[in-house]
């Protein structure tokens, strides 16, 4: 009788953990492959392509570019349905702007969509990316793997500074939720818009650009040590979600230096630093396009965390604090706080031989380059 309790004891479970692997099974094939149409660019132009600034300007078409593209969707539970990678050669050329199309192998249901653009700027990144796979029989995954397949894992990951770079193509991420995909051709989202044929989403760069004008006196520049300004305190990693925080543990220090003319300048234009000018009285040092990445931190005034701008004279480094102002109680304070796809405009002064830069800066959406950029 024992053997007998002991052997329905032994064939229950084996039925119940047939059960399980049934209902695991049952989710999964609720959903079906598709192959949508993916229409991508980054949110400097508008949702359907349209108009599209006259003023495009010598360098700027390295900004918008995408040159890879991964599209992860999530389940509610927070698991791995589908993880594909568009390489360069999979993605087509719509026009000169930065807007590319491919064809991304998805599935039917609803998910959080998580896309990546220009994971080639940190190869250990895009390693840790394509090593997400999904999980069809937890026996027989490993425990990394079925850790790495959920959403949680994936909001640990970040982009190293080094992918933050003028040289490097820009990464951007965009995250899409509650997206129902119905079929081939017909994708709605939370807000219930409806996407037929093709679905076009708006890539957020999650760096920053910089440009920078630095204005002396004539007496101050006669002892400058180099032509070259360092900004330091720059985060050392950018996380792809914004609800994690790039605290610049880390920090680290890029240095850069002017051409010897304009016109050295323009022949490596957008990757070259910058180039300076003289007057009767001053000298200016113009540096139109550094790439950094964002700076994310509570509270926004944390002063210790701001990127900070500086040049060694003889007489020892002179520095200014980048930052903007934020209004707390009515009240103007620091922010030093600067987010993901912002365009700076920094001016830094020093003059009468000031101990440190009166520094201003404006922070605005990256389509307003070709406005400030005019102004220098």
């Amino acid at each position: 009788m024992k053997i007998k309790n002991k052997l329905l004891a032994a064939l229950t479970t084996l039925l119940l953990l047939v059960s399980c692997a049934e209902d695991t099974n049952t989710l999964n094939s609720n959903e079906q492959q598709v192959d949508i149409n993916i229409i991508a660019s980054t949110n400097w132009f508008n949702e359907d392509h349209g108009e599209i600034s006259n003023d495009i300007h010598y360098g700027d078409y390295i900004d918008p570019t995408i040159k890879s593209l991964r599209v992860l969707g999530y389940r509610a539970d927070g698991t791995l349905s589908f993880n594909t990678y568009l390489s360069e050669s999979a993605l087509q050329t719509v026009n000169a702007y930065g807007v590319v199309s491919a064809k991304a192998m998805m599935r039917t249901g609803t998910f959080q969509v998580v896309f990546i653009a220009n994971e080639i700027s940190d190869a250990a990144l895009s390693a840790e990316l394509g090593a997400i796979i999904e999980i069809t029989d937890p026996s027989k995954a490993t425990a990394d793997e079925i850790t790495h397949s959920k959403l949680d894992y994936i909001k640990t990951l970040f982009f190293n500074q080094s992918a933050f770079d003028e040289s490097k193509y820009i990464p951007m991420v965009t995250v899409k939720e509650n997206v129902t995909i119905n079929g081939n051709t017909h994708v709605v989202e939370s807000d219930k818009t409806s996407h037929f044929g093709a679905w076009a989403v708006a890539m957020e760069r999650i760096g920053i650009r910089v440009q920078v004008k630095v204005t002396m006196s004539k007496a101050e520049a006669l002892t400058l040590n180099t032509n070259s300004i360092t900004i330091g305190n720059i985060p050392s990693e950018v996380y792809l979600f914004t609800d994690k925080t790039n605290v610049p543990s880390s920090p680290i220090e890029k240095t850069y230096t002017c051409a010897a003319s304009f016109d050295e300048y323009k022949r490596d234009y957008p990757t070259y630093a910058g180039y300076y000018t003289d007057n009767d009285d001053t000298r200016t040092f113009i540096f139109k396009r550094l790439i950094l990445p964002e700076t994310r931190f509570t509270p926004v005034t944390t002063e210790n965390k701001a990127m900070v701008l500086s040049m060694t004279f003889t007489d020892g480094k002179k520095s200014g604090k980048i930052g903007t102002k934020v209004n707390v109680t009515g009240a103007e304070t620091p922010n030093y706080t600067i987010l993901r796809n912002s365009f700076l405009d920094v001016l830094a002064t020093i003059l009468n031989l000031d101990p440190e830069f009166n520094i201003t800066v404006n922070v605005l959406p990256w389509e307003a380059e070709t406005k400030i950029e005019s102004d220098l």
